[in-house]
């Protein structure tokens, strides 16, 4: 029934609306539903997010844009599964059927439970991912897992959440002040094997709607609980059109009361790509045929020290030291010949393009609870934070050499052009939290941002009463 209730959405949308609708089911291979599995909608060529939508409890989409002229690309992907994807356009049936997800082999192998499913609920307006106890806890970062997440669409610019952008992202309590490809970059060194839970809120709870204007995603660590020592060593080798490495560390240490934690994650690896491509003006019979190469070299370092204390049941205390380091260096080369019969001086064109990126950033937190009575139903939370973001440069050096017919240069142009971005950000919050039972709980506090240089932002004290 649910399916045909849909079917005939879809009818009367078809029939009134100029838009492109698309529906289906998500099965896996025992032919269960998929439930809550993340879909989204691509316009190619460039892969830009236009809409996404998740799965009902009978595993089945139903996803539409009012952009009719498009192709696209239709990607559904679910923790512990092989990603689909499809092409689509004007001339696809809006009727998709069926759509099998593949169990992720290489996940099965890396976990002890090769038949255990990942645990993804929805309660209190926010999808919970269960990753501590699913077939992703190995091998993976949190930034490969964001686009198996419901509602959740990640790219190099940025997260965006039921496509809206804006995302506040926290690591438990702390958030986290970076945004677009220096924050992906910092959730490449979170490792799976940290993560308890990720929390996705489309629309952000008082506690933490000063930020989350836009969705909140909240990852919750593992509590360092075991008594004496344990640790992990790996490696994951990359094929990227080239090659690279990743090496993990992780050591943990508990006695007592205290427990102590040390990671460090790298990645360095290079990419190679080819491009051609040729064009013809019709009008001055004009021929250009162009032939490039893009060379990348990616190296991104972290270290990451937690200690955390329990004084007694009502007295817990987290401090936390984290660095990053992160660079890029890409270089483009092409050449552009022009041939034909109206030619200009310019016969060829030879453009390099050369892009350096440098970011260190290195942060301090510390984080108090104190619980006013045995339940943990009044609790008061101090957060201080200590963010510097020390050199965040961009270099792009061009260089263009234009030659005419004979071979003799016409013209040599060298461009530079520069961009610095340090900043730092010290924080410190005080919230009090009362629970009422079935009834909710409210939340009060002063909470006080303060960046430097100025012109990033400037929060003053704030007092936040509300109920959640």
């Amino acid at each position: 029934m649910r399916t045909l209730f849909y079917i005939i959405i879809l009818l009367l949308i078809s029939r009134f609306l100029p838009a492109q609708t698309f529906i289906g089911k998500v099965i896996d291979e025992n032919r269960q539903p998929v439930v809550f599995a993340n879909v989204t909608l691509l316009a190619l060529p460039d892969s830009v997010f236009v809409v996404g939508a998740t799965t009902d409890e009978n595993g089945i989409f139903l996803i539409t844009t009012d952009k009719t002229e498009n192709d696209y690309l239709l990607k559904i992907s679910f923790l512990g599964y092989e990603s689909f994807t499809i092409i689509l356009n004007s001339d696809s049936r809006q009727d998709l059927g069926d759509i099998t997800l593949k169990t992720n082999t290489i996940q099965m192998k890396e976990v002890l439970v090769v038949a255990q499913q990942p645990k993804i609920r929805f309660e209190k307006g926010m999808y919970i991912a269960d990753i501590e106890h699913s077939m992703a806890a190995n091998g993976n970062t949190v930034e490969s897992l964001l686009n198996q997440l419901p509602s959740v669409w990640a790219s190099n610019s940025g997260i965006s959440v039921s496509g809206r952008s804006g995302v506040a992202v926290y690591i438990n309590n702390r958030l986290i002040n970076l945004q677009g490809e220096a924050l992906m970059k910092y959730l490449q060194n979170i490792r799976s094997e940290n993560i308890s839970k990720i929390e996705i809120m489309q629309n952000a709870s008082a506690e933490f709607s000063a930020a989350g204007a836009g969705g909140v995603i909240r990852i919750v660590t593992k509590r360092i609980i075991d008594e004496g020592w344990r640790g992990t060593v790996s490696t994951a080798a990359l094929y990227q059109n080239y090659g690279g490495v990743a090496p993990y560390f992780n050591l943990m240490y508990g006695k007592g009361k205290f427990g102590a934690e040390l990671a460090f994650s790298a990645e360095k690896s290079k990419w190679l790509s080819y491009v051609e491509e040729n064009s013809r003006d019709f009008v001055n019979l004009i021929n250009y045929q162009t032939a490039g190469k893009d060379t990348i070299f990616d190296h991104n370092y972290s270290t990451d020290l937690t200690l955390n204390y329990n004084f007694n049941h009502y007295n817990k205390l987290i401090l936390n030291a984290y660095y990053m380091y992160w660079g890029k260096d890409e270089r483009f080369d092409q050449t552009t010949a022009v041939s034909g019969n109206r030619l200009t001086d310019v016969s060829a064109t030879q453009n390099s393009h050369q892009t350096e990126q440098d970011m260190y950033s290195y942060s301090f937190t510390v984080n108090y609870e104190l619980l006013l009575d045995s339940l943990g139903k009044n609790k008061i939370t101090l957060l201080a934070d200590y963010n510097n973001q020390y050199q965040y440069d961009t270099k792009d050096f061009l260089h263009y050499l234009n030659k005419n017919g004979d071979g003799n240069l016409v013209s040599d142009e060298n461009l530079l052009n520069e961009q610095s971005k340090p900043y730092r950000i010290y924080s410190a919050e005080v919230r009090y939290k009362h629970d009422f039972g079935k009834s909710g709980s409210g939340l009060t506090g002063v909470s006080i941002l303060f960046t430097s240089p100025p012109k990033f932002n400037c929060t003053p004290v704030m007092l936040k009463i509300c109920c959640i």
